[in-house]
């Protein structure tokens, strides 16, 4: 049941710190104790996923909804930091290619290149 038209207290969530609490999860291997030796399973404990989000009906179980849920948040939050990331490296770069150029009127002006060697007009 994932429509919105069953849903109340709708609440948007920020995608930054869902990424931040998830890092903050101790993720493991594990199987159940009823389960073949050879089987083993991925994911947080039930108890340290609700102390963290708070989600679902008890601490003993992380059903699949909040845990798809979360996953889906912190993906957003991922992406949210690769795009400042991506403007920073944008503005940074931008700040270099002027610097360089700077540098490289600089350097007609004095008569020298990057190496302080003397060049000719010629040059």
């Amino acid at each position: 049941l994932s429509s919105k038209t069953a849903k109340s207290d709708i609440e948007p969530v920020n995608g930054p710190d869902i990424l931040e609490a998830v890092d903050s999860l101790d993720i493991a291997t594990w199987r159940y104790d009823t389960e073949d030796e050879d089987i083993r399973h991925m994911g947080p404990m039930a108890e340290d996923f609700y102390d963290v989000f708070s989600l679902g009906d008890d601490e003993r179980r992380i059903t699949n909804v909040d845990a798809d849920g979360v996953a889906l948040a912190a993906i957003k939050g991922l992406s949210e930091k690769l795009d400042e990331k991506d403007d920073r490296i944008h503005d940074l770069e931008a700040e270099n290619e002027a610097l360089r150029e700077r540098v490289t009127a600089i350097e007609s002006e004095l008569g020298t290149d990057t190496t302080g060697e003397e060049v000719s007009a010629d040059d």
